[in-house]
């Protein structure tokens, strides 16, 4: 990953999506770091609807996470997702101008 990083110019914005982020200590490697969070109970049902897991199973992977305040006290950039799509999109188009910004 951080040779495909490598061959962008140092002005490009690049992003990578890391599940785990923190726990695999790849946030080292990242100038910003953004946090998409939601509402647990809204992730859990998200999560069942994607992958069809049992509420047992998808909530035993969410305790192997960080607890989402974690995420949002690391992180540089919180994006909020627990609207509809709209919302979302204005939460990542806030999140981009940020990002813009401090690129400069």
């Amino acid at each position: 990953m951080l040779a495909r990083i490598g061959h962008f110019p140092p002005s490009a914005i690049v992003v990578v999506m890391v599940p785990l982020l923190f726990e695999s200590g790849f946030d080292k490697n990242c100038a910003s770091v953004i946090a998409v969070v939601a509402p647990e109970e809204m992730r859990l049902r998200r999560v069942q609807a994607r992958d069809g897991g049992s509420e047992a199973d998808v909530r035993a992977r969410m305790r192997a996470q960080l607890p989402e305040g974690e995420y949002e006290r690391r992180a540089d950039l919180i994006v909020r997702n627990d609207g509809d799509e709209r919302a979302l999109e204005r939460e990542v188009d806030a999140a981009w101008s940020a990002l813009r910004r401090t690129s400069v």
